[in-house]
């Protein structure tokens, strides 16, 4: 799996609330600069037992916990339902940006990978927000991509819905 680029509207919607949610996106899609990203393109409030996600990248999000707290939580998930293998949670902790503290809600992802002695739970970074014109700038063909992607997103709509 790569690294995370997901729309600045999901993080905005998904951390304003506590609702059980799923996230949408395409493992590997996006290759900027020889970086290859896991593009996050859309939420759902949806529970995670709910989602099929076909051949799409689906993240359940968790509610707000302390690390351990979700490391526990991701590892049950992943036992429960191994094809989740990124999990996110809502994380209240401060961050730091700039040398300043930035307050509120925010996601941490965390990735679990089975391995001979049983499974690993590693916390990702961090992860790029970007939003649709910054999307369709970067790529010359852009706007053809993010009509895929609306497409896919009209696909999670139609099955879950």
């Amino acid at each position: 799996m790569g690294e995370i680029l997901i729309l600045e509207n999901i993080v905005s919607e998904v951390t304003s609330h506590q609702d059980p949610c799923v996230l949408f996106g395409k493992k590997d899609y996006v290759n900027a600069e020889g970086t290859f990203y896991d593009f996050i393109f859309h939420s759902l409030k949806i529970h995670y037992e709910k989602a099929n996600p076909g051949k799409l990248l689906a993240v359940p999000v968790l509610p707000v916990l302390e690390d351990s707290q979700a490391v526990i939580a991701a590892n049950d998930l992943y036992r429960i339902h191994p094809n989740f293998s990124r999990i996110a949670f809502r994380d209240t902790k401060n961050r730091l940006r700039h040398k300043n503290q930035i307050y509120g809600t925010f996601l941490t992802f965390l990735d679990i990978k089975k391995n001979e002695l049983g499974t690993s739970v590693e916390s990702l970074p961090d992860y790029t927000i970007t939003n649709e014109q910054e999307f369709r700038n970067h790529f010359p063909n852009g706007s053809e991509i993010w009509s895929y992607i609306m497409s896919l997103k009209e696909q999670v709509d139609k099955q879950h819905c």
